[in-house]
């Protein structure tokens, strides 16, 4: 980013343009100043910028440019998911509860709060759901019915590994019930068709 660009940019933070004011905190905390990114960050906040809140909250958790304070960062990411119905800031909430960030660690509630970002449009929350039904993550039953349906609907909202995971569960990789050659195939021209190495098995 320029100089010119710069200005501008904090002029219409300055005038109360909340993606501008994120973007600037995202150009501070970039340069490694955490205290200009934060006081950027909380004017985003303000005005209700969706992005600011992931962002702010994640100052918290570590400590940068502010006290470390897991609670604030659960309380920024819950009243965001809540109220501003976004898909990013649900998937964040999802991690919060199941890695216990700032509350008690609750599976259940991050899986459903998963649930609720991928309904919204998120691809990772799909694709986070697919791998936990297909890996048995959190003490969660193995259910490669319900790991295919969360992959198929990554896949459509633009996962590429998603893609990967379904060649793979179709190549009987994980169970040899799941083996089909129809779908094998299906998948494995998809994969081909945008990156062939990502085929390749460790």
């Amino acid at each position: 980013m320029n100089q010119i660009e710069i200005k501008k940019l904090i002029s219409l933070a300055k005038g109360d343009d909340a993606k501008a004011q994120y973007d600037l905190g995202k150009f501070y905390e970039a340069i490694g100043d955490a205290q200009n990114a934060v006081q950027w960050y909380s004017k985003s906040v303000k005005n209700r910028y969706p992005y600011a809140f992931i962002s702010l909250a994640d100052m918290y958790v570590h400590g940068w440019g502010v006290q470390k304070n897991d609670p604030k960062a659960f309380e920024l990411i819950s009243y965001a998911a809540n109220k501003l119905c976004n898909n990013a800031v649900s998937e964040v909430l999802g991690y919060y509860y199941i890695c216990g960030i700032g509350c008690a660690p609750d599976i259940n509630m991050g899986i459903k709060t998963y649930i609720k970002a991928a309904d919204l449009g998120n691809g990772n929350a799909a694709e986070k759901l697919g791998c936990t039904f297909l890996r048995g993550d959190y003490n969660i039953p193995v259910d490669y019915a319900k790991a295919v349906e969360w992959f198929e609907r990554a896949y459509g909202m633009g996962s590429e590994n998603a893609a990967v995971y379904l060649y793979h569960i179709y190549d009987g990789v994980y169970t040899p019930s799941m083996k089909n050659k129809n779908e094998f195939t299906k998948w494995r021209a998809i994969c081909n068709s945008y990156n062939p190495s990502l085929l390749k098995r460790s």
